[in-house]
């Protein structure tokens, strides 16, 4: 495989025989298969949609199967963070290749794509539709506002009826208030240690959850970590394997033509007689 600098060399080489030449479809395919391996997948789908309106069939067949390669290629690396636009991507994929099926349906490698591009499809299906439902502001603002309206109503409530008691605290009588308050004592000597017991254990169950918490965080980040390197090296398989399908293509396009060349017969060369 090309290296980064071998490719950008590539790519300016293209661009002067562009410049000069800018119609000249195999060296946009070329320019496409050079940014389709940088993961330049905009400059690549350009290069393929130019490429696409070639005379030669097989060369424009390639170079659509190049557009939903990009396509295909973007709707993966958006899995995680977009999966909405990147079922938008692989939907345009899939009705790609179902048109280069249609122009070839023996065409090398459109046939296994269509199958990967249709997987990739229901999996971020299923992330979509796995992802909670997102609430109305409006709705949760109503809700908040009737929950502070609650809540102050009965802190209202309260003072006016602590109020009340304070009031009628002066009108009872001395005599049976003083035996309540003996009764009293006893309980109000037992509550700090029963208070500093009740502390303590839910100081320790507090400490045992967040211990728990930790643990089960510890193990999800694990999880999510070994399931993103995962991700990334199918993800980097599946993009090698489209470059790799390209090269061959353009190879086998390369082929085509070298033949074609072996195969023309010469024109017939008539000697043409002086007259004078």
């Amino acid at each position: 495989m090309m290296q980064t600098g071998e490719i950008a060399q590539a790519l300016e080489r293209y661009r002067r025989v562009l410049d000069e030449h800018p119609d000249e479809r195999a060296v946009l395919f070329n320019s496409g298969l050079a940014n389709f391996q940088l993961g330049d997948y905009a400059a690549a789908r350009d290069a393929f949609e130019r490429a696409s309106l070639s005379d030669d069939p097989a060369l424009a067949t390639d170079a659509l199967y190049g557009i939903a390669a990009c396509d295909y290629a973007e709707g993966l690396g958006l899995r995680g963070s977009d999966p909405k636009l990147g079922l938008q991507k692989t939907q345009r994929a899939l009705s790609g290749l179902h048109d280069v099926l249609s122009f070839d349906s023996a065409h090398e490698g459109a046939a296994d794509a269509r199958l990967k591009a249709a997987a990739l499809w229901n999996q971020l299906k299923q992330i979509i539709e796995q992802q909670p439902p997102q609430q109305q502001p409006s709705e949760n603002n109503d809700e908040n506002q009737d929950q502070e309206d609650s809540e102050q109503q009965g802190g209202q409530q309260s003072q006016q009826n602590q109020d009340q008691q304070e009031q009628d605290q002066p009108n009872r009588d001395p005599s049976q208030q003083q035996p309540q308050d003996e009764n009293q004592q006893p309980q109000d000597q037992q509550d700090p240690l029963q208070a500093q017991q009740q502390q303590q254990a839910a100081e320790q169950q507090e400490a045992q959850e967040e211990q728990q918490q930790q643990q089960q965080q510890a193990e999800q980040n694990k999880e999510e970590q070994q399931t993103a390197a995962t991700e990334d090296e199918k993800e980097e398989q599946t993009r090698e394997e489209a470059l790799r399908q390209l090269r061959r293509l353009m190879d086998r396009q390369r082929l085509n033509q070298q033949r074609r060349r072996e195969f023309t017969p010469p024109l017939p060369v008539q000697r043409v007689e002086k007259d004078w």
